[in-house]
């Protein structure tokens, strides 16, 4: 879960970095490709938080683990 927050950490110096880019006029190129970095930042959380989730029910759920492993194996190629 620690990981998690570090993650949301970054997350949140990322948007403040971009906040001050556009209030230093800076050009709209570097802006999109800082908001394009937060994005992909937060679908990579995203995903972890999903497999965590996931990986949660392995170790509770032993009838369904085939299922399981199947749908993270999914949810690591996005």
């Amino acid at each position: 879960m620690q990981d998690i927050k570090i993650r949301i950490y970054k997350i949140k110096g990322q948007l403040t970095g971009i906040e001050k880019m556009i209030d230093n006029k800076r050009s709209c190129d570097e802006v999109i490709q800082q908001i394009l970095a937060v994005k992909k930042a937060i679908d990579s959380l995203a995903k972890e938080i999903s497999v965590q989730y996931l990986g949660s029910y392995l170790k509770k759920d032993k009838k369904n683990q085939k299922r399981i492993e199947s749908i993270l194996t999914k949810l690591i190629r996005l």
